[in-house]
């Protein structure tokens, strides 16, 4: 894989705490307007998609099979 030295992250130019800070508050916004859809049918399925994108930034990443697995659902919830 061909890495990328002029991230912002990986530079330093923004600190891995404030990129923390913002997906905290991205998702307790997220999980907030959740409640606003309708049906409740859909409500669960964008709530597992959201719990399957914080399970894969957070702990399945490193695990190739599951990692395509999880994407690959992700991706057919969404079509």
């Amino acid at each position: 894989a061909e890495t990328k030295p002029g991230r912002p992250l990986v530079t330093g130019e923004v600190r891995p705490e404030t990129v923390k800070l913002v997906l905290k508050w991205g998702y307790a916004l997220h999980l907030t307007l959740l409640c606003l859809v309708e049906p409740a049918a859909l409500r669960l399925l964008v709530l597992a998609n959201t719990l399957l994108t914080y399970l894969y930034s957070v702990h399945l990443k490193p695990v190739t099979g599951v990692k395509n697995a999880v994407c690959a659902g992700i991706i057919s919830m969404a079509l």
